[in-house]
Parts: C-alpha cells; structure tokens; sequence
C-alpha cells in the first residue's frame, strides 16, 4: 500500500501481534461486559495509545496515518478495545490535547498514554449530542472554583475512568459564534459527582456506556480547558478526527468479517465441493465486498493522509465514519449470511462484527447526523 513504511509496517505487528495474542483470548469476558483494563495498560506500554501526538504531551509523535494502522488491526479483533483507545486519544483525551496548558497535557495525558490513566468525555445530554441551546449542565464561577450542576447520557468509559471532561454551559448558547460551552477536567474522585446506570447494549460490549451526574460538583479555575466558552469548536475539531478515525475502525471491523466469510465458505462442503467453489454467486458477492473494503481503505487513509499534511479536509474526515459505518454494515450482514444458519450462533463470531457494525452507524454521532452536518460544509 502507497501509505505503508518499514516503521509503519512494524508498528502494524506489533498491533496485530498483541491483538490475535492478548486481546483476542480476551474478547469472551468483554461480551459479557468485563472492562479490559489491563488491555488499556498494555496499549500503554507498547506505546499505541499516543501516537498522534507529540512527546511533549506523553505521545510517541508519530502520524494519523500509523494510528489508524494500529486501530485497524485492533478492531478486526474486537471494537470495544478500538473505541477505549480512541476515547483516550482523540475523543476524551483530544480537548486537552488541542486547547489544555502544558501544564494540563502534561498532568492529564502524560499518564493517560502510559496506559495509567482513562479519560471519559461526558458530553451528551438526552437532548441529543450536539444540541447545545438545550443542554442543562451548567457551571458558575464561584471564586477561584467553578461548581458543575447537571446530567449527562452515553458516557463511555463510565464508571472506569479516573478524569471525565464535561461539557457545560457558562453562558447562553452563541449561535453567531457558537459560544457559551466551556470544557472542564473532572477527577472521578471529586465531591458531587456520580456514575449512574450503565447501559447494555447491541454491540461495542466491554467499553461501558452510562449516566454521569454533577451535584455542586466543584472544580477549580485551573481545570478549565480552554477559554471560557470556547468548547463546541474543540468538540467540532475532536468529532472529526473521531470520524476519521472510524474509518479505520470500520475498516478493521469490515476486514475480519470478509475474511471470517472467505474461510468458512471455502471450508464449508456440500455435494463434495466448497460453497466457494460451486456457486458462482458466492464468488462474485464475495469480489463486490472485497471492492468495498478497498475502497474505504483508500478513502480513509486519504483523509489521514491529508490530516498529517495540515490540509483543510474535516467534510471528509466526517465523512470517513459515513462511508466506513456504511461498508462495515453491508461486509457484516453479508457475510453473515454467506454463514447461513452459524451466522447467527454466538459461538461463529460473525454476529458479533454485525452489532458492533449497527453501533458504529449510531455511536458517536449518528451517520444521519453526520450526513447533514457535511452538506453544510460542502
């Protein structure tokens, strides 16, 4: 592949390494709902969690396009781990990357590449994702503090992260310049907050989804990230790296159930011959997948590509979770059929890619969403 470096090429096996040794014997305990923390921690300790981001701030400084190496290997394995990792990096861990002090990236995310350390972003209220004119948490400066009173809905990582950046209101939303949210550092330890209910879900199983609550949740000056009211452009900047970033977990997803596929339909026998070998149809079905994949694997790392060379591109960065939510869907469902009757057995795993695929669609900003928001760019 044009994108692919003898460095990048050993940063892929290490990934992949790690995912087929230690993250895959692993994946039956996370679908059941068991956080793998110490996965978190070895990410950390093989140096994948940070990659984009500078040494200053605890990164390893490398590329967009080596971090979607290392999130594509990842998720043909399993999404939970791949959405945890990117939380840490670009969804949670991004604010304070983009917009924190030195001193903050220092503090934060120092330990939080080293695997020590999870971040959560507590954004969404029931309102919806991005609807900040309703949004009801607000923060008011008192002294040298700000105290935090609101709830928050589809906080991943809940209940096991150690800091959560929560969005709140400072002021009224600014629709001329998208002002009036501001973005705080929450430790999981401070008075006034609380972990709700965590949810069960369709897919992404492992990486908890819950409630978040501030109640006079106090924070001092110093954890504010940012200028006062300068948060939604952070968060607009963040959700397209997140997007783009879902190409490649899209793309992993979409890998491993193509290849699931093409295993089990040449190995599959009737009559004396392989499903592969005496239907033509299969053949071609599995050709018209293969094209999908190639497609999203170009466009992705085109998008990461330019990201890494500082040109404008967040339409297609948007549009990299359209696409690969899209592709991912479609290699899923098709490929479990091509199981017949396995597909939907548990013990076949191919059902597993096909839920977290209905999760990526809706997760993180919905593709519906996203679409609108792109032909707003265009």
């Amino acid at each position: 592949m044009w994108y692919m470096t003898e460095d990048r090429e050993l940063i892929r096996s290490t990934a992949r390494e790690f995912a087929e040794k230690e993250v895959a014997p692993f994946v039956a305990q996370m679908e059941k709902g068991e956080y793998p923390r110490h996965l978190v921690k070895r990410m950390g300790q093989l140096g994948l969690t940070g990659l984009p981001w500078p040494e200053s701030m605890g990164g390893s400084g490398n590329q967009w396009v080596t971090y979607g190496i290392v999130m594509e290997e990842i998720c043909k394995v399993n999404a939970g781990l791949g959405l945890i990792m990117l939380l840490n990096t670009a969804i949670a861990g991004g604010p304070i990357a983009l917009a924190g002090s030195p001193e903050q990236q220092s503090k934060w995310m120092k330990p939080c590449f080293a695997g020590d350390v999870n971040i959560a972003l507590s954004m969404t209220e029931p309102s919806g994702i991005f609807n900040f004119p309703d949004f009801q948490t607000r923060a008011v400066k008192d002294g040298d503090d700000w105290v935090i009173n609101g709830a928050k809905v589809f906080t991943t990582s809940a209940g096991h992260s150690d800091i959560y950046v929560a969005c709140a209101m400072t002021s009224d939303f600014d629709p001329a310049t998208y002002g009036g949210l501001s973005l705080f550092v929450v430790p999981a330890d401070t008075p006034g907050f609380k972990v709700g209910h965590i949810e069960h879900k369709l897919g992404w199983n492992g990486s908890a989804t819950g409630e978040t609550f501030f109640s006079n949740c106090r924070v001092p000056d110093a954890n504010l990230i940012g200028p006062v009211g300068g948060g939604i452009p952070v968060l607009l900047q963040v959700s397209a790296w997140e997007c783009m970033c879902f190409g490649s977990m899209c793309l992993g997803g979409a890998e491993a159930a193509y290849e699931k596929a093409v295993k089990y339909t040449k190995e599959r026998l009737q009559m004396g011959k392989s499903l592969f070998a005496s239907h033509q149809v299969i053949r071609n079905k599995l050709a018209e997948l293969w094209l999908e994949i190639e497609a999203l694997r170009g466009f992705t790392y085109m998008v990461m590509e330019m990201t890494d060379q500082g040109k404008p591109c967040m339409p297609l960065q948007f549009a990299a979770k359209i696409k690969g939510a899209a592709v991912m869907e479609r290699v899923c469902s098709e490929a479990l059929v091509l199981f017949g009757g396995n597909g939907v057995i548990v013990d076949y795993d191919i059902e597993r890619f096909y839920r977290d695929a209905k999760v990526n669609a809706i997760g993180g900003g919905s593709v519906g969403y996203l679409l609108e928001t792109v032909s707003n760019m265009i």
